[in-house]
C-alpha cells in the first residue's frame, strides 16, 4: 500500500470538554478502556480492547499470527452482537409498552420499541468504534426498524440492499474495509444460500424432516451458509 504521508502525535490537549452525547460515548470509552487496562493481563487487554472497542493495536507478534491465519476479521466488533442487542431490546420495551394500558390502546408497541432500539443500536456502534461491519448492520438493523415503526413489513433483502447503500453513502470508504465485505458476504449467505441449502437437505425420497431432525439442518445450514460467502481471507 503506498503512503502518501505519515506523521507522529507528541502531544494531545484538550481544548475544551465535550457536552453532546458523541462527547458523552466518548468518556464512556474512555472509562472502559482504562478499565480493560487495570482488570486485564497485558497480553490479552489489546484483545479486549478490539473486540470490545474494535480497536487494533494488537503485539506486533499477535496481529501477525492473526493475518497469516486469515482470521483478522475475527477481532472486528461484530454485528451479528449488534443486531442480536437491539432486537432483544425492542422486544424487551415492546412488552413493557404493552403492559402499560395508556400506550398499548393507543399505538402498536412495536413502532416506539423499534424507534428506541435503532437509537439505542446506532449510539453502540459508535461505542464500539463504528467498524465496516458495525455500519452495515446499524444500516440494515436501521432499514428494519424503520419498516416496523412505519408499520410496514420488513423485507430482508431490501433491506439488505439498503444496508450497503447507506453504508456506502455514509462513508464511501467502507468499502474497502475487509470487515464491512465480509459482514455483507455472509449476510448474502444467510439470506440467499441458507434457504437453499434447508430446502435442499428437506428433498428426502422419505417426504418432510421430523421436526428435531429439521431443526439441527436449518442450524447447520445456517452456519454453512455463512461460511461458504465468508471464507477466511488469505494470508496478507
Amino acid at each position: 500500500h503506498a503512503i502518501v504521508a505519515s506523521g507522529t502525535l507528541r502531544a494531545v490537549a484538550a481544548a475544551e470538554r465535550g457536552a453532546g452525547l458523541g462527547a458523552r460515548i466518548d468518556r464512556t470509552r474512555a472509562a472502559v478502556r482504562d478499565r480493560i487496562d487495570a482488570t486485564y493481563h497485558a497480553r490479552a487487554a489489546p484483545l479486549g480492547r478490539a473486540l470490545v472497542l474494535g480497536e487494533n493495536d494488537l503485539d506486533e507478534g499477535d496481529d501477525e499470527a492473526f493475518r497469516k491465519s486469515g482470521l483478522s476479521h475475527l477481532l472486528a466488533v461484530s454485528g451479528t452482537h449488534l443486531s442480536v442487542s437491539a432486537l432483544a431490546l425492542a422486544a424487551a420495551v415492546r412488552a413493557i409498552l404493552l403492559r402499560v394500558r395508556a400506550v398499548a390502546t393507543r399505538v402498536d408497541p412495536d413502532r416506539p420499541a423499534s424507534v428506541v432500539a435503532f437509537v439505542a443500536a446506532v449510539g453502540y456502534a459508535d461505542f464500539a468504534g463504528g467498524s465496516g461491519s458495525v455500519l452495515r448492520a446499524v444500516c440494515m438493523l436501521g432499514a428494519l426498524l424503520f419498516a416496523r415503526a412505519a408499520g410496514r413489513r420488513p423485507d430482508g433483502p431490501r433491506a439488505f440492499a439498503a444496508s450497503l447503500f447507506l453504508g456506502a453513502l455514509i462513508d464511501p470508504m467502507a468499502l474497502l474495509d475487509l470487515s464491512f465485505a465480509l459482514s455483507a458476504a455472509a449476510t448474502a449467505g444467510l439470506l440467499f444460500l441458507a434457504p437453499r441449502l434447508v430446502a435442499l437437505a428437506r428433498a428426502t425420497p422419505g417426504g418432510p424432516l421430523p421436526g428435531a431432525v429439521a431443526l439441527v439442518v436449518r442450524a447447520i445450514a445456517t452456519t454453512a451458509a455463512a461460511t461458504i460467502a465468508s471464507p477466511p481471507s488469505p494470508p496478507c
